[in-house]
């Protein structure tokens, strides 16, 4: 019976773009509890230690799944039978991830021996996990190329709350150290992953077998999802970039204050997840009119509520990451407002990748990361060094800009036209309309 609430849904646009934004704050309240006490219990250093090491075992594990997941959609709208599609994808997930934690484990020794051997604990028991994270993913690329993104929401809202009762009941018992609070992560990471697993195999065998076409081997396979490898590398290294310097040149008490600047930007990265959720499956489609109308109403939608977002960043005191995270973290606001409009411009970006990737033109997004990755480096190693977190940041912003620019271009040479990514008053009528048509539903 509880499988049943993960039952397929069909909405409009601009519906599931609420339904998502909501749910999506909803897990931001949750994360933002437990950000708070675990940034208060574990001050700035222990902060950047959890901060660090989750940020290379992260990266491991997005570099071990490149082009998998993409490959994988490309395949499942074809005439496939899907089920034997996703046990392939899952078998050389699988296969690649258990040689990636091997290799992963030699590339994070020096960062992690940096820090302490708690560090290396906890980054060695993060690699032995990241087989259920690779489970756990391919599952939900499942539901969000099947079109019930429901599902797959209403199973991060699990996990958040499930974290966020444990961390509470440890913080409230004083037992809220490094050691319980990744203890905590990883046990309802587990759980959840279970129940996805479950829910995906409950859909599998609704699905009707095709037999039109084979599904595709092992080296056909691996050909396609490395057509998506290098776009997604140079982008994993641009967005990850700054963190794993923080780890190299920075003290513990910076990698904290960087962690937490990160946490204070929820608002504007939980709107970015929330739009690549919602136009995961319409960008696999193969009307490209359709695609291009939808890819432009989400970049307008989007844009309009990133500069509201970005104002409430922006004009944050102090004094209010002293309410919340208490005065050791009152230094993080210059780096804060340095983030910023990295979470505006990533979700542009995108946006606009996808359009790239439908279009059938994945060099455009090489290109532009290859654009933010090289200037991102050069400005960090210039700023790291004579302005620590703070010069991580700004370099960090600068190289999305520049990322921005470089899509926009492209964009246009695929026949786009600027005034189409201008929001316009019937954006703001029509998300108007829809929030208040699912606000009174709701308390109806």
């Amino acid at each position: 019976m509880m499988l049943g609430i993960f039952k397929r849904r069909q909405q409009s646009l601009f519906t599931s773009i609420f339904d998502v934004t909501v749910m999506n704050y909803a897990i931001l309240c949750m994360n933002l509890v437990t950000g708070i006490l675990t940034a208060r219990f574990l001050g700035p250093s222990q902060k950047g230690i959890y901060y660090a090491m989750s940020s290379w075992v992260d990266m491991v594990g997005y570099l071990a799944g490149l082009g998998i997941n993409q490959a994988f959609v490309w395949y499942y709208h074809g005439n496939v039978n899907r089920q034997r599609l996703f046990r392939r994808t899952l078998m050389i997930g699988l296969c690649s991830i258990l040689g990636s934690s091997v290799m992963g484990g030699v590339l994070i020794w020096y960062p992690m021996h940096r820090l302490g051997h708690i560090a290396l604990l906890w980054a060695g028991i993060g690699l032995a996990m990241l087989p259920i994270g690779t489970l756990y993913g391919i599952s939900t690329t499942y539901l969000m190329a099947s079109g019930n993104v429901s599902a797959y929401n209403r199973l991060r809202l699990i996990q958040s709350v499930s974290a966020t009762l444990c961390i509470v009941i440890l913080a409230s018992c004083k037992f809220l150290n490094l050691s319980s609070y990744l203890t905590c992560l990883n046990g309802t990471s587990l759980v959840t992953s279970l129940l996805c697993v479950a829910v995906t195999f409950q859909e599998l065998r609704k699905e009707t077998p095709a037999m039109t076409e084979e599904v595709p081997a092992v080296p056909q396979f691996m050909s396609k999802s490395l057509s998506y490898f290098l776009p997604s590398l140079s982008s994993l290294f641009n967005e990850r970039l700054d963190q794993m310097i923080c780890t190299l040149w920075l003290s513990q008490r910076e990698i904290g204050l960087y962690g937490v600047s990160n946490s204070s930007l929820g608002v504007l990265g939980s709107l970015i997840g929330g739009f690549s959720t919602v136009f995961f499956p319409a960008m696999a489609q193969s009307d490209s009119a359709e695609i291009t109308s939808k890819g432009n109403k989400a970049f307008r939608v989007y844009t309009l509520m990133a500069l509201v977002a970005i104002v409430c960043v922006i004009t944050l005191s102090p004094e209010v990451l002293r309410v919340m995270y208490g005065q050791n973290y009152a230094a993080a606001y210059p780096i804060v407002v340095g983030l910023a409009p990295v979470s505006v411009f990533s979700g542009l970006i995108g946006i606009l990748y996808q359009g790239f990737f439908s279009a059938g033109k994945p060099s455009y997004a090489l290109i532009s990361e290859i654009v933010g990755a090289v200037s991102g480096a050069l400005l960090i190693w210039w700023l790291a060094p004579r302005h620590g977190a703070v010069g991580v940041s700004i370099a960090n912003s600068i190289s999305y800009v520049l990322d921005f620019g470089v899509c926009v271009c492209f964009w246009m040479k695929l026949g786009g036209k600027f005034k189409d990514l201008i929001p316009m008053w019937t954006d703001v009528t029509g998300l108007w309309s829809a929030s208040k048509g699912r606000l009174q539903a709701f308390f109806a």
